[in-house]
């Protein structure tokens, strides 16, 4: 008796590639290969703009009103150093005179506001460490972005120093040592 075979249809279980599928593959906080970060997504739901997710300090485009970008990097705080930039605090002479006109550091206990003033180190023509534990409990976020924006320092290369003192080698010179509630940055230098 003749049994009839059956039909045989290719790729029955082939899975197809859904990676370009929005409905499948949707990441609505970063960016597909190839798109600028700038792009709008849309949601599941249909074509509503979707804003990318946008992290820290939202005043960083400001500048704070100063006359320079704050430095990114080291490199780029060397290089900021060797400006002429008339706002930029370079010395405790200068630090000492923006503390006069801040409105939010003259409302720090003075405890607090001279260990951070005793703190400051500077060298080679700008900031190099100061101890910035109390202040970050007391200042809000955006203060505290605009007082290390005036020694130069955004708050993503701030974050790149943290947990570092600037100190004095036995031989000379300066160097970042690990220390907690310190920031150190490139202008320290190094031991002789």
């Amino acid at each position: 008796m003749y049994q009839a075979q059956p039909y045989y249809q290719p790729n029955t279980y082939y899975q197809p590639n859904t990676y370009y599928q929005p409905n499948a593959y949707f990441r609505p906080y970063t960016s597909y290969e190839g798109e600028p970060l700038h792009s709008h997504y849309y949601s599941l739901t249909g074509f509503v703009p979707v804003q990318p997710f946008i992290q820290g300090e939202k005043s960083i485009g400001k500048h704070f009103d100063l006359d320079f970008k704050p430095a990114d990097t080291g490199a780029e705080f060397l290089y900021l150093l060797q400006s002429n930039s008339k706002n930029l605090i370079r010395s405790q002479e200068d630090f000492q005179k923006f503390r006069t006109r801040s409105t939010y550091l003259s409302n720090l206990p003075n405890d607090v506001l001279e260990k951070f003033s005793k703190s400051l180190v500077f060298n080679n023509g700008g900031y190099a460490s100061s101890y910035y534990g109390d202040i970050a409990k007391i200042l809000t976020f955006e203060q505290f972005a605009d007082l290390y924006a005036r020694f130069g320092l955004s708050m993503k290369y701030f974050y790149d120093t943290a947990g570092y003192e600037c100190v004095s080698c036995v031989g000379g010179g300066k160097q970042c040592k690990s220390n907690s509630n310190y920031s150190c940055a490139s202008s320290c230098g190094s031991c002789n």
